[in-house]
């Protein structure tokens, strides 16, 4: 399996030796990954987050100093890939805590102008931002859940 970063401009994202020797702590000249499923076992998420942040981003930033980079992910299932606290509104309950999967805090800036620490529940969340409605909703229809 081969993973590479591509860029508009410059194709393979690569570093020349010059910009290379300029920069001692990249350890990769290219944003690019052979791996064998006999001898590195499967490719998955955390192998593309890591090529991302330690070539990809750091390549980027030098072949393109003061920009800000967009990375897209073709067809595979890297666009999936989340850390394991990701705050995904399917897997939060409607208040915090419970048997949801651990999630950091999140936080928010008040009309005051200072931040807030935020318990993760989608009920907290809405609420926070005066979005949850008079009329109490469920997570799941009735119908659906077999309730």
């Amino acid at each position: 399996m081969i993973s590479a970063f591509l860029c508009p401009c410059h194709g393979l994202l690569r570093l020349s030796n010059e910009q290379l020797q300029e920069n001692p702590h990249i350890k990769n000249k290219e944003a690019f990954v052979i791996c064998s499923i006999q001898t590195d076992g499967y490719w998955k998420s955390e192998h593309m987050l890591d090529q991302l942040v330690h070539q990809a981003i750091p390549i980027f930033e030098i072949l393109h100093p003061g920009c800000v980079g967009v990375f897209c992910f073709d067809q595979s299932t890297n666009h999936n890939a989340m850390a394991a606290d990701a705050l995904i509104a399917t897997r939060m309950n409607l208040s915090p805590g419970g048997a949801q999967p651990k999630m950091r805090d999140g936080w928010y800036i008040d009309k005051n102008g200072e931040k807030q620490t935020q318990l993760m529940g989608i009920k907290q969340v809405l609420t926070e931002r005066n979005l949850w409605p008079e009329k109490s909703i469920r997570l799941m229809c009735e119908q659906c859940s077999g309730k």
